[in-house]
């Protein structure tokens, strides 16, 4: 583990989701009635990304879409960021 808490392992990629609501939150301004058009332009990076790659993504980075997505979700319910 590094001094953040976070994994040096090159294979652990669990900190993406966080780093990706971290940047829409702070790019937004921590600013809920955001979230739809956050929410599309993360889906469509990770589309941009299967067609630059041929489809066929890892599944890591499912889960991260999908984590990232959840986050999303519990930002909208609580309402703040």
């Amino acid at each position: 583990m590094s001094v953040e808490g976070k994994s040096n392992d090159h294979n652990d990629f669990s900190y993406l989701d966080e780093n990706i609501l971290t940047f829409a939150k702070k790019i937004s301004g921590g600013d809920p009635s955001a979230i739809p058009v956050l929410k599309e332009a993360v889906q469509e990076g990770f589309a941009a990304a299967e067609e630059q790659c041929g489809y066929e993504l890892p599944d890591i980075s499912y889960q991260t879409l999908q984590n990232v997505m959840e986050g999303f979700y519990e930002w909208e319910e609580s309402g703040n960021a």
